[in-house]
């Protein structure tokens, strides 16, 4: 990018031609130097910023991934008891059922 600049007049005439374009060379050159720089700077600040926030973010993430985690194991804990529950539930009526289905038998065959 080209930079406009502009000498003083006292020190136009005090140089020659060649040595006025040499000074707005020289210019140029720090101007260049230093926005180059300058925008190092700026993208070693903001590379930080982004790294700094990423990793809050992150941290925020495995938080809350670690509350749900917590969350789904206590409902598969308490869905694990309902289950035992209802199969020991189960499993006395199919017994029942089963004594039943033998006692019948065995009265209709006259062995009691």
């Amino acid at each position: 990018m080209a930079h406009v600049v502009i000498l003083p007049h006292v020190i136009e005439q005090k140089l020659k031609v060649d040595e006025r374009q040499e000074v707005i060379n020289f210019i140029n050159e720090l101007i260049a130097d230093t926005s180059s720089e300058l925008k190092r700077d700026v993208i070693d600040i903001v590379g930080e910023k982004f790294e700094r926030r990423l990793s809050e973010e992150i941290v925020n993430l495995k938080l809350e991934l670690m509350e749900r985690i917590s969350n789904i194991e206590t409902k598969i804990v308490n869905n694990k008891a309902e289950i035992i529950k209802w199969m020991f539930i189960f499993w006395i009526g199919n017994v029942i059922t089963v004594i039943g289905g033998i006692l019948g038998i065995l009265k209709l065959a006259k062995v009691f």
